[in-house]
This record gives C-alpha cells, sequence and structure tokens, in this order.
C-alpha cells in the first residue's frame, strides 16, 4: 500500500476515523462536538493563531469570548517593551502565539519584526503554514491607529496579500462614545455604526495607497469582547461573526479544529458544525485513493463515504 499519512495517520487509521465522521450523520450536534473533542485528542493537527495588539486592546477578553470564559487568564500578560511572542495552549491542537505591536520605531521594532516574519514561515508537518491566522485587535473606541497601523501595514508588506490577515475592531461598544450602545438590545447605536463604517473607510485607503492591496469586508470586522474582570465576562457582541471570519480564511481542514472549542457566543455565524467536519472529511479523502477516485466520477462525499463502508 503507497504512503497516505496525513498529519501522522496512514490510511487505515484514516479508514477507521472517517467511518466515525460518517456515522455522526444522526447524531446532534452537541453530541457531534463531544465526539470531535474525542478524535481531535488523538489527531496531531495543528491550529496556530498569532494575535497581534498593544496594551489595552482586548486580546484576553477576545480570546474568552471566542473559547470560553478564563481561557486567557494567564499568558496574555506579555511586558510590552520586551516585545517577545508568548504562546500557550487553547486545547492540544491550538495554539495561540501572543505578541505586541509595532511602533517603537526603533532597533527593537526590527527586532521583533524577524520573530514576526520567522514564525510567519514555519511549517507543519503536513507543509502547511504553522501559523494559518494573523489576527490583529484594535482598540476601535481610539481615535487613530499609530502603532497598529504600522504591525498592519508590515504584515502585508511581508505576506504580499490578505489571506492571513483579519484585523479586529474591539471596543466597539466604547466607540464615540459608551451611551450610544444599546445594551438593551446589545447592539451599536447609529452614530456608532457610522463612525466605525468611517474607521474602516480610512483604513482601507490607507492600506491601498501604502502598500498597493486592498482590504476587504472580509478582512475587517467589529465586536466588543466583553469587558472581563478576571472572573466574569460582559455579554459580547458580534464574537460569532468574527468567529466566522477566522474560519473562513482557514485551510480547510482545520476548521474544525476551531469550531470544536469555540465558545456558545462565537457559534452561529458560519455554516453548521457537520458541514465542517465535511470539510475535513474532504480534504483527508483526497489522500486515500479509492475515495478521491469515486469523488471525481461525481459522487458527493457522503455518498463516497456510504459506498465505502457498505
Amino acid at each position: 500500500m503507497a504512503d497516505t499519512r496525513f498529519y501522522g495517520k496512514d490510511e487505515t487509521e484514516w479508514r477507521d476515523i472517517l467511518k466515525t465522521f460518517y456515522e455522526m450523520r444522526d447524531k446532534t450536534e452537541s453530541q457531534q462536538r463531544e465526539l470531535m473533542k474525542i478524535l481531535l485528542d488523538d489527531i496531531d493537527m495543528p491550529l496556530g493563531l498569532l494575535i497581534i495588539g498593544g496594551t489595552g486592546v482586548g486580546k484576553s477578553s477576545t480570546i474568552n469570548a471566542l473559547y470560553g470564559e478564563n481561557k486567557a487568564k494567564v499568558g496574555l500578560h506579555a511586558n510590552p517593551e520586551t516585545q517577545e511572542i508568548k504562546e500557550f495552549k487553547i486545547s492540544k491542537n491550538i495554539t495561540l502565539y501572543d505578541s505586541p505591536g509595532l511602533g517603537e520605531g526603533s532597533e527593537k521594532d526590527k527586532q521583533h519584526m524577524s520573530k514576526i516574519n520567522a514564525l510567519l514561515q514555519e511549517k507543519d508537518s503536513d507543509g502547511y503554514a504553522k501559523i494559518s491566522l494573523a489576527l490583529v485587535v484594535i482598540d476601535a473606541s481610539v481615535k487613530g491607529l499609530s502603532q497598529e497601523y504600522a504591525t498592519i501595514t508590515y504584515l502585508l508588506k511581508m505576506l504580499g496579500d490578505t489571506k492571513r490577515i483579519l484585523i479586529g475592531l474591539n471596543k466597539c461598544d466604547c466607540a464615540l462614545s459608551e451611551r450610544f450602545f444599546d445594551r438593551e438590545n446589545n447592539m451599536p447605536g447609529k452614530e456608532q455604526e457610522q463612525f466605525l463604517q468611517e474607521k474602516v473607510a480610512d483604513l482601507q485607503m490607507r492600506i491601498q495607497r501604502d502598500t498597493g492591496l486592498r482590504l476587504n469586508t472580509d478582512d475587517i470586522v467589529w465586536y466588543s469582547a466583553g469587558f472581563y474582570d478576571g472572573s466574569k465576562q460582559d455579554k459580547p457582541y458580534n464574537i460569532a461573526a468574527l468567529e466566522k471570519l477566522i474560519l473562513d480564511k482557514l485551510p480547510k481542514h482545520k476548521r474544525v479544529v476551531q469550531t470544536t472549542e469555540e465558545s456558545e457566543e462565537a457559534s452561529g455565524g458560519g455554516k453548521g458544525f457537520l458541514d465542517y467536519v465535511i470539510d475535513l472529511v474532504d480534504v483527508v479523502t483526497d489522500h486515500i485513493p479509492v475515495l478521491s477516485t469515486i469523488k471525481k466520477v461525481g459522487k458527493g462525499i457522503w455518498d463516497a463515504l456510504g459506498k465505502f463502508f457498505s
């Protein structure tokens, strides 16, 4: 049998895993998620996310909103003066890399840019980027960008496109003034929406002028992670939209790794959970010749698996 190893599993092992995936179809979403967590504990499919932002922009609150309370109670407290990239685990496969932004305009910036560049160039065991996405977190309540703009332009010039970059405008509930935010319905007021739209348009214009690259609507999202005081997380706003854009930018087979660990607040913005399982199945089956052949003649993924296991 030809070597068809994919993320440490050979064809025989993947066949057993695929059979479990196939049997998931009739289970509830809650059951699917729990079963996927068990399966992923036995699969080495690393997902790395680089979170970049200065002190006070809300990186810890963002992580807690995406993955659940207390996930970031340690780890995201690097001394900005050291400009070190810290890492910690969300799950067996998900690793977050916390980095302060640029903006010192000094030799320290050059050294830090070199560290970011090296990290973004690393590959996993199957040739995919070690860092699937760089999320730049910005405080939307602050006028101007300064430090964050230097970070964004550097990343864009280094990578040459926006495929692995997402810009999150956090604290949108405090934009202009917190009194404009509709707390009862948990949504920005008209004044805040206009302010945020203008902020996004200005960022798009400046980026295109300075880098020649165009930031699209799926490259920027505003949200509120909810204030986190170490014991309680306020209700977030638009976190499901942030999660959807993260998932859209991830490699197809790694999306289920992310969505398996997402919080209740973050779920529901994208496809159904089983659809992300199918994304993984679609990629894995390309590494199993007989299934790949069935797919090529027009069989759908579930039809191909059904024929295979019948």
